[in-house]
């Protein structure tokens, strides 16, 4: 059996705050109730960053980014920084989404 250990990276205040209702939504999705995560809240500008750079030493399979195009590039180019492969995937949580948008990543 594959062992998924995820990390989220979650702005709270992307999307006029809407970054705060994530936990409640990644707890109703049935696949992640057997799944091992972690959420991480951004508490100023640049904590995604140093989140990331924690994350290389904790053998997480993936990383979410949950939030704006901000919240994106700044957890992108730490990964690329530190040199961390993990599979990503973006969860738009900002008010514009223009690279979820440009990217064909769906808002739901």
């Amino acid at each position: 059996m594959v062992h998924y250990r995820i990390l989220f990276i979650v702005n709270p205040i992307s999307g006029f705050g809407l970054g705060w209702e994530i936990p409640y939504r990644i707890r109703h999705i049935a696949a992640y109730k057997h799944i091992e995560y972690n959420i991480r809240f951004t508490e100023y500008a640049g904590h995604a960053k140093e989140i990331v750079e924690q994350a290389k030493h904790q053998n997480y399979t993936h990383i979410i980014a949950a939030g704006g195009d901000g919240t994106v590039n700044i957890v992108v180019n730490a990964m690329m920084k530190h040199e961390i492969d993990l599979p990503i995937a973006i969860f738009p949580a900002g008010t514009a989404n223009d690279f979820a948008y440009y990217m064909n990543i769906p808002n739901e």
